[in-house]
């Protein structure tokens, strides 16, 4: 029952949980041989966190019935400079919806082992939750009766949001001259990602990187090419969150298979802390 517990640890990664009660439990058959944990995620105010499992062993049976399980964030964990890539999903998401204030923003990532990207339905599919993604003329993808989805590519994964008037883009960091980046960036968003390298404590190419993902993320989602970028905050934990009116665009800098990318996903709602 402790693997049980520590199976919901991992969908919240940067985060010590303890488990504090649940309101009810029911086994059908003793805990042995390999399970699976299916979790539900009931509810949370991001410091208390409240879920329903059903246990699984390996014929698919239940064997146990959870509800109501609560655990409490009694700690940060210390910042990764590389996040194992299946945890790499989870923690995206639950920084996204912590700094948009905002819940509703699921993502999913897979990593391409030859280097290329196979594709993004797989990784746009589990990011909706199911529901084949189409192409609309313009080449834009979509879930028919589903969220708004986006994906991206970089050489080693793929990444999937989906959620309320999404984007998302994931670029290697890749050394260029102030030249080059003003000649990609303009004038305006060169001058905000020297803002951002100071304030962050950051490389300019770095920084130059978060501005256009956040750039690219915001022209998926439906912005006007030219529509402005400010920087809204920064969190102790090296996120740097820009913003374009209400739209929040949270971006992440760490590496993916040894390489440095940034990450920045668009979502609706306020920055949060």
């Amino acid at each position: 029952r402790d693997a049980v517990v520590h199976s919901v640890q991992a969908c919240i990664p940067h985060a010590l949980l303890l488990p504090v009660g649940i309101e009810w439990l029911a086994a059908s058959a003793p805990l042995a041989g390999p399970l699976t944990v299916h979790g539900r995620e009931r509810e949370s105010d991001g410091e208390t966190f409240v879920w329903d499992l059903l246990v699984a062993d390996d014929q698919g049976r239940v064997v146990e019935r959870w509800e109501g399980l609560r655990l409490r964030r009694v700690a940060d964990l210390p910042v990764r400079e590389e996040w194992p890539e299946a945890l790499l999903a989870p923690y995206l998401e639950r920084r996204v919806g912590e700094l948009a204030a905002s819940g509703v923003v699921r993502v999913a990532v897979r990593a391409n082992g030859n280097g290329r990207h196979n594709g993004s339905g797989p990784v746009l599919r589990e990011a909706a939750g199911g529901g084949a993604p189409l192409r609309r003329p313009d080449g834009k993808p979509e879930v028919a009766g589903g969220p708004a989805v986006s994906a991206s590519h970089a050489r080693g994964m793929t990444l999937g949001v989906a959620g309320p008037g999404v984007g998302a883009d994931v670029e290697p960091v890749v050394a260029r001259g102030v030249g080059a980046w003003r000649d990609l960036l303009g004038t305006e968003r060169q001058r905000l990602a020297e803002r951002v390298a100071t304030e962050a404590g950051e490389d300019g190419d770095t920084a130059a990187t978060r501005v256009w993902c956040a750039g690219e993320s915001l022209r998926k989602g439906g912005a006007a090419p030219d529509a402005p970028l400010v920087l809204a905050s920064l969190a102790p934990d090296g996120w740097v969150v820009l913003r374009s009116g209400p739209r929040v665009i949270p971006t992440y800098a760490g590496r993916v298979r040894g390489e440095e990318v940034v990450v920045a996903v668009l979502a609706a709602g306020e920055a949060g802390g």
